[in-house]
């Protein structure tokens, strides 16, 4: 799967079912920000602090005058 936030495609092993949620609300990083740390495996929990670091990272970037 790509990971637009990371820049980089992530490995993972998950069901068809999950292929289908994730591309219903639109990649990878929708779906690990939009699911509740609950329902995670680790490796989810793991990729979605990273993208949320990356798009944190992007945020300021953009708010800093170049």
């Amino acid at each position: 799967l790509q990971s637009d936030a990371l820049r980089r495609k992530v490995s993972l092993r998950i069901t068809t079912r999950a292929i289908r949620s994730i591309s219903r609300v639109g990649g990878l990083d929708a779906f690990l920000l939009g699911t509740s740390d609950a329902k995670l495996a680790p490796e989810g929990l793991r990729l979605k602090r990273q993208v949320k670091k990356a798009l944190s990272g992007k945020k300021q970037s953009a708010a800093t005058p170049s």
